[in-house]
């Protein structure tokens, strides 16, 4: 009865798992077809110089990224993408979206002709996580409660072949409305020029 209930219990268990996972490693470490043939000191060795090479490349990019200006001026990227905003209404605060600020919204896509609304969203993001390129260009220099309305250009794809059709075959607009900007933007954050 006891030494039932010694197998029961989660470190007995634990124990005999990596027994017979030891025991079924040594016993097919010779077998090349078998990946206890593929692990030992020498690949994991290799595995670990790999992944130290990569961090090195991926500091150096950072750092490369981290010398551009995250924080441009609204109206050089506004001019960059020819976009056309209209205020809606101003915001209330002084805390103003920025590269890096994480943004609460809700947006419209909407027929500029008709003013349909084809799709309607509440989001959660980060101003540079690359959500949407127009919206993101739009929301810069908002504060909480404002409202913009912007043209979107006709060769702009969002990547759903339905929107896409739309966007190209008609005079669409975004309709957003700025619910909550953060305190705080994420330094560093990389925004579109």
């Amino acid at each position: 009865m006891w030494i039932n209930n010694l197998l029961k219990m989660p470190i007995v268990k634990l124990i005999a798992m990596f027994a017979m996972l030891y025991y079924i490693f040594e016993k097919t470490k010779d077998d090349p077809r078998t990946i206890s043939y593929h692990i030992n000191k020498e690949n994991i060795g290799k595995s670990i110089e790999i992944a130290n090479k990569n961090m090195a490349n991926f500091s150096a990019i950072k750092e490369e990224l981290q010398k551009k200006d995250s924080n441009q001026n609204f109206d050089q990227q506004v001019d960059k993408m020819n976009l056309s905003f209209q205020e809606v209404r101003q915001g209330v605060g002084n805390k103003q979206a920025v590269c890096g600020s994480e943004v609460l919204i809700e947006y419209s896509l909407m027929s500029k002709n008709s003013g349909d609304v084809i799709n309607k969203s509440t989001i959660k993001f980060e101003i540079g996580n690359k959500f949407n390129e127009i919206i993101e260009r739009t929301l810069m220099g908002m504060t909480a409660g404002g409202i913009r309305t912007v043209d979107i250009p006709q060769d702009f794809r969002v990547g759903d072949s339905r929107y896409d059709e739309m966007i190209q075959n008609s005079n669409m607009v975004y309709k957003i409305s700025l619910l909550t900007v953060s305190e705080e933007a994420k330094p560093n954050a990389i925004c579109y020029e």
